[in-house]
């Protein structure tokens, strides 16, 4: 059986904002499916992440959403 996360807490589990696992998921960078309306990673998918974090090289400058506003 495959144990699925949602996506904010598979973002917990790898001490990262949400919206930036989201922003992988959407360049192909992480693997997730939909359930719901709502991405699920697979645990397998945390432990490789977490294994092999995404090079910054890889990810466009992270603005978080409150910093925007200011």
């Amino acid at each position: 059986m495959v144990d699925f996360i949602s996506l904010e807490e598979a973002a917990d589990q790898l001490d990262i904002p949400d919206s930036l696992l989201r922003q992988w998921v959407k360049k192909g960078l992480a693997r997730a499916s939909r359930r719901g309306g709502s991405y699920v990673l697979r645990t397998t998918e945390v432990e490789r992440l977490r294994r092999n974090p995404v090079p910054e090289s890889s990810i466009e400058q992270h603005i978080e959403p409150s910093q925007e506003a200011r």
